[in-house]
């Protein structure tokens, strides 16, 4: 189940998750589906940099998996957290890593429309020709979701 950790993380509640850590709550705690409080926060409509910076300080892990394989990158990036996702590639997160579709950080960042952060994903190391699961490229899923200046880019 979730902890009270995981549920502040998830309501984007940034006072209540710095009380929680400050009194002892282990901010690598996993729910049922593999997810940490770094998801929950990654995920969260109100999605702020602070409450994330907050739990990278105290040890949320970057580049964890959920049950499918999902980073917290990867999930900031689903829910079109630009600048949560630029955070994390700040801090360190893996683009190299792969969710259970086969899908890249590149993959990720190119569904959000935003040029920007393809380009950093792209300059921390991301494959151009890296396929999913499907032998989709990045490109393909530019043209699929209709990005334009990222299909210009690439």
């Amino acid at each position: 189940g979730a902890t009270p950790l995981f549920v502040a993380a998830s309501k984007g509640s940034h006072d209540i998750c710095k009380l929680l850590l400050f009194h002892g709550a282990k901010v690598n705690s996993r729910n049922r589906k593999n997810w940490t409080p770094l998801h929950a926060a990654c995920a969260a409509s109100s999605a702020i940099s602070e409450l994330i910076e907050t739990l990278i300080t105290a040890g949320a892990k970057l580049n964890q998996k959920n049950c499918r394989g999902r980073t917290p990158f990867m999930v900031a990036c689903h829910d079109k957290h630009v600048d949560i996702a630029l955070l994390l590639l700040e801090k360190g997160a893996n683009v190299r890593d792969e969710c259970m579709f086969g899908r890249r950080a590149i993959h990720w960042a190119v569904k959000t429309k935003n040029l920007e952060l393809v380009k950093a994903v792209i300059k921390a190391g991301g494959n151009l020709e890296a396929e999913d699961n499907w032998s989709k490229r990045p490109l393909f899923e530019a043209v699929r979701c209709g990005a334009v200046s990222v299909v210009q880019y690439l």
